[in-house]
C-alpha cells in the first residue's frame, strides 16, 4: 500500500516483495526512510515517526504533523504549538507498506469508526500508521522495518513537482528506468 503522490524507488518494492513471499498472516513490513530525506522545501509535512527494537521490529509509530526543517534542525508542532525537535536520522513511515490479506478487515473497521467520529470535521485525516500502531500495540500484528537503497521523493506541494520531474528525468537518462512517455507541450 503506497501513497499516489510519492516515489519510492524500485528497490523499495523488491525488499517488500521478498518479505511478503515469506510472511504469515499478521506479519507486515514497512520500508523506512530517514526523516531528513523526506522533507519539502515548500512547507510542512506529516510523517509517522517510528520506534523499533534491535531486530528492526516496529514498536511504535506516532504520526507527527507540521514537521519542518531549518538548517540541521527538524521540528514538529505538538498539540500546544510547541516546536519539538526530532532527530534527522529518525526512521519514518512514508506509507510504503506490505500487508497480508487480513489487514484490510482491520483497516475497514478502523475507517468505519473514523467516519462515525469525524463525519463533521472536514479537515480530519485517516492515518494508516495509526491503524498499524494500534495493531502492533495490541499484538495483533508485527511490522518489520525494512532498509532500502531506494531514494524517496514526493509531491506534497505544487512547487515540489519541478523537483520530482527533474529526479524522474535523471533516473530515466541514467538508465534506471525506461523512457515510457514523452512530455508534450
Amino acid at each position: 500500500m503506497i501513497n499516489a503522490d510519492d516515489f519510492y524507488g524500485a528497490d523499495a518494492f523488491r525488499v517488500l516483495s521478498k518479505h511478503l513471499e515469506q510472511a504469515q498472516e499478521g506479519q507486515y513490513a514497512m520500508v523506512g526512510y530517514q526523516l531528513q530525506n523526506t522533507l519539502s522545501e515548500h512547507g510542512t509535512v506529516s510523517r509517522g515517526v517510528c520506534t523499533t527494537n534491535e531486530n528492526m521490529i516496529l514498536q511504535n509509530v506516532t504520526e507527527r504533523t507540521s514537521i519542518s526543517g531549518s538548517g540541521s534542525k527538524i521540528t514538529f508542532l505538538d498539540e500546544d504549538s510547541n516546536a519539538i525537535e526530532l532527530h534527522p536520522q529518525a526512521i519514518v513511515s512514508m506509507n510504503c507498506w506490505g500487508f497480508t490479506n487480513g489487514f484490510f478487515k482491520h483497516l475497514e473497521e478502523a475507517f468505519n469508526t473514523f467516519i462515525l467520529e469525524n463525519a463533521h470535521t472536514l479537515k480530519s485525516e485517516f492515518y494508516i500508521p495509526t491503524v498499524v500502531n494500534n495493531l502492533v500495540i495490541s499484538e495483533q500484528a508485527t511490522v518489520k522495518v525494512l532498509q532500502s537503497s531506494a531514494k524517496w521523493f514526493g509531491v506534497t506541494y505544487r512547487e515540489d513537482r519541478e523537483n520530482a520531474m527533474k529526479q524522474l528525468k535523471e533516473l530515466t537518462s541514467g538508465g534506471i528506468y525506461k523512457e515510457m512517455f514523452t512530455e508534450t507541450e
